[in-house]
C-alpha cells in the first residue's frame, strides 16, 4: 500500500501505523515531541488505557521522518492537513481505503488491519511459511488476515 500513494505523509503514516500496531487514533495523535532522533525511538502513548511504550525506529522510519519533518515544517503533531490542522482519524481511514483500492489488493483494507499484521512481523514458531516484515511488502503482509493466523502472538504482547 505504501507504493500505492505519492504523498510521503501518507506513506510515513501507513509505515508507523504498520511497524508499531498503533491504534488510528495514537496515529494521527503522534506529537514530534514523542520522537527521541538522538536515541532513535518512539514514545507510544496508547490509547484505551493502554501501557505507554517506547519503540525502536528503524533507520527507513528515522529518515522518513526527517523528511516529514522538513516538508511539514513546525508543528506540533507529525501529520497535518493541508489546511495545517492534525490530519483527523476519519481521513486517515478514508485515506488507506482509497488506496487499499487503489493498490489493487483484491479486498478492501481498513486501518485497524495495519495494526493487527504488526503481529505477522514475527514468525509463528508452528507455522514458518508466514512472513516476516522486514523483506516483503507490507501489502502482502496486510493481505494475511490476523484470524487466519490466530496462534501469533497478539500484537498487544509484543516487546521491541
Amino acid at each position: 500500500m505504501i507504493h500505492a500513494t505519492s504523498s510521503h505523509r501518507d506513506a510515513t503514516m501507513i509505515l508507523l501505523a504498520f511497524r508499531h500496531g498503533l491504534r488510528a487514533a495514537e496515529l494521527v495523535d503522534l506529537r514530534w515531541e514523542q520522537i527521541d532522533f538522538q536515541m532513535g525511538v518512539l514514545h507510544v502513548r496508547r490509547a484505551k488505557a493502554g501501557t505507554p511504550a517506547t519503540h525502536p525506529l528503524t533507520g527507513r522510519e528515522l529518515r522518513a521522518l526527517r523528511r516529514l519533518q522538513r516538508e511539514t515544517g513546525p508543528a506540533t503533531h507529525l501529520f497535518i492537513s493541508q489546511r495545517k490542522a492534525p490530519i483527523s482519524i476519519d481521513g486517515y481511514q478514508k485515506m488507506i481505503e482509497r488506496l487499499s483500492v487503489r493498490a489493487k489488493l483484491g479486498f478492501q483494507v481498513h486501518a485497524h488491519m495495519l495494526r493487527h499484521a504488526c503481529g505477522l512481523r514475527h514468525r509463528h514458531p508452528h507455522r514458518p511459511s508466514l512472513p516476516r516484515a522486514g523483506g516483503v511488502d507490507s501489502g502482502a503482509i496486510v493481505s494475511v488476515p490476523f484470524e487466519d493466523a490466530p496462534n501469533i502472538p497478539s500484537y498487544a504482547s509484543l516487546r521491541f
